[in-house]
């Protein structure tokens, strides 16, 4: 992985973005030697989010599990508002 500071970023931002689309790196943006962000090509956020979409489904499939079993109560939107206004 490429690291560089943020002002190496801003001077070299079309370099930059070449080597992420054109040689899949991956880029770590750095200030005072903290990594504080990175950029990466398309196809690793679009991995990135199927990772994280089934991560939620199967949180959700555990969840309604869990209702199915009567081990989780379950409360409409409006009775949800009421109990918040209740404090």
């Amino acid at each position: 992985m490429l690291k560089l500071k943020t002002g190496d970023v801003r001077s070299n931002l079309a370099d930059t973005l070449n080597q992420i689309i054109y040689r899949g790196e991956r880029v770590t943006i750095c200030r005072r030697d903290k990594e504080l962000a990175a950029i990466v090509s398309m196809e690793d956020l679009q991995l990135l989010e199927e990772i994280e979409n089934s991560k939620d489904l199967k949180n959700a499939k555990r969840i309604m599990k869990r209702i199915e079993e009567g081990k989780e109560e379950v409360y409409s939107l409006d009775e949800t508002l009421d109990m918040l206004a209740e404090g």
